[in-house]
């Protein structure tokens, strides 16, 4: 199954611009922050979508619970990507560099401590862009022994088919 990168603006209300809180799904399949609804409806005086403006028949719309999983899932894991940017040991300290020695990425207080006294250092972008390099040049020969492995499966693919033929050819 294919994955998906969402970002926030997939999560938002149309009405507030913030992630869902309490996402309820109308009849016309818009959805909206529950308060925002309610709010909305009382500013207005009448019941109707605001994004697409129909009519809303009910009073009370059922939570959209796809959503607010998905909503609270992304939420977690926005909170947890936020949190390993900052140093384990020095909380307020955010990642910067990287230990080459170590091979971990480590904030100015780590550099300077006894921990990773004479290593060598490299800011995390050029240690990325490093790194992407060398699993280009090591994904090279995996790909083509891949192409290889395809080429020699459609050929033994033709060969089991032209098989079936002949041997269906004798028995009729």
């Amino acid at each position: 199954m294919a994955s998906k990168s969402f970002s926030e603006e997939d999560f938002s209300c149309p009405v507030c611009y913030n992630i869902y809180k309490d996402p309820v799904l109308l009849t016309c399949t818009h959805s909206i922050c529950n308060t925002c609804l309610q709010k909305f409806w009382k500013a207005k005086g009448s019941r109707e979508c605001p994004v697409c403006r129909r009519r809303c028949s009910k009073e009370i719309y059922p939570v959209n619970l796809v959503l607010k999983n998905l909503c609270e899932s992304f939420q977690q894991r926005e909170e947890k990507s936020q949190r390993e940017l900052f140093c384990r040991m020095h909380r307020s300290e955010l990642l910067k560099l990287f230990c080459e020695d170590d091979q971990q990425l480590v904030c100015l207080v780590c550099r300077d401590s006894k921990l990773h006294k004479n290593h060598n250092f490299s800011p995390v972008s050029e240690a990325v862009l490093e790194r992407k390099e060398e699993l280009k040049i090591k994904l090279e020969p995996l790909q083509k022994k891949l192409d290889n492995f395809k080429q020699v499966k459609t050929t033994s693919d033709e060969t089991a088919q032209h098989i079936r033929v002949r041997v269906m050819d004798c028995f009729f």
